[in-house]
């Protein structure tokens, strides 16, 4: 198996491997999406964040976009939201700069951020970045977003 099939997600405090999403009938969801989340994407990819900002306004979700980590930030620290994507490698400030900011306010343990990355993330990495509350999953990009719409509505 490829580290590009594998994503991790952390439900009610546990990390699970989530496998190949892609076979839908191997994965089962029992739930209600909440329609009025609110979303924001912090990622230097502008193409990354239009793709995601049409996908999501499209599903009827609120989404916010910034494309500099600092101005990210700024957003979590002034509103509260459902779901913060995160790349973690973002240049000048990274995603993982923007958690240890967060942690530092003391405000990190009340998000609930997914965090995803182009590269890989060593292992010992990837699972002391999942380990901090607030800090709630990890895919690898390219991002598919049926499945990245099935995560964050667990």
């Amino acid at each position: 198996m490829s580290k590009e099939e594998l994503n991790y997600v952390k439900v009610n405090g546990f990390v699970d491997l989530v496998i190949n999403l892609e076979n839908k009938t191997n994965f089962f969801y029992f739930g209600f999406f909440k329609l009025d989340m609110k979303i924001l994407v912090i990622d230097d990819n502008k193409e990354n964040t239009s793709r995601l900002s049409k996908f999501f306004e499209e599903k009827g979700f609120s989404i916010i976009i910034s494309n500099d980590p600092m101005v990210g930030l700024q957003n979590i620290q002034q509103e509260k939201f459902d779901v913060i994507l995160l790349n973690v490698s973002t240049p000048v400030v990274s995603g993982i700069g923007v958690i240890e900011l967060l942690a530092s306010d003391n405000i990190l343990k009340d998000q609930n951020i997914l965090i995803f990355s182009e590269e890989d993330i060593p292992n010992i990495q990837l699972k002391n970045l999942l380990r901090r509350d607030g800090v709630n999953g990890f895919l690898k990009k390219p991002i598919d977003l049926d499945q990245l719409l099935t995560i964050i509505n667990i």
